[in-house]
């Protein structure tokens, strides 16, 4: 079978605008495409726990989560801007917690932190 690694990357890339505008149905739509392309892309796994995180679905969450650090142990991470191994691991963790209905944290895309001025 042949990977599409172009298409992947199309569609995580919509899975986490449409995450980041609060819709985290749809994201969820497009990671599944893009494990569909591709699945061994440990981004959109990630993503698509993000997704569930969102929808206060906690247990998929930390499985996702679970599962893309596997992913990225196994084949070395994708090009992944957003996390690595370690954050995975601590979303799982958060997800975990949540799971005895702690209640969710606040969701959406990981901000970067910006540099303290001088």
């Amino acid at each position: 079978m042949t990977w599409n690694l172009e298409e992947a990357s199309r569609c995580h890339a919509e899975g986490r605008r449409c995450l980041f505008l609060g819709h985290a149905e749809r994201a969820l739509e497009w990671f599944n495409r893009a494990l569909l392309a591709f699945p061994r892309d440990d981004r959109a796994m990630s993503g698509r726990g993000d997704a569930y995180f969102a929808l206060n679905r906690y247990r998929e969450a930390a499985a996702c989560y679970e599962e893309a650090e596997r992913m990225a142990q196994a084949t070395g991470p994708m090009w992944n801007l957003r996390a690595g191994p370690a954050e995975a691991t601590a979303r799982a963790e958060r997800a975990a917690g949540n799971v005895g209905g702690a209640g969710p944290e606040p969701t959406g895309p990981a901000r970067p932190r910006r540099a303290a001025s001088a």
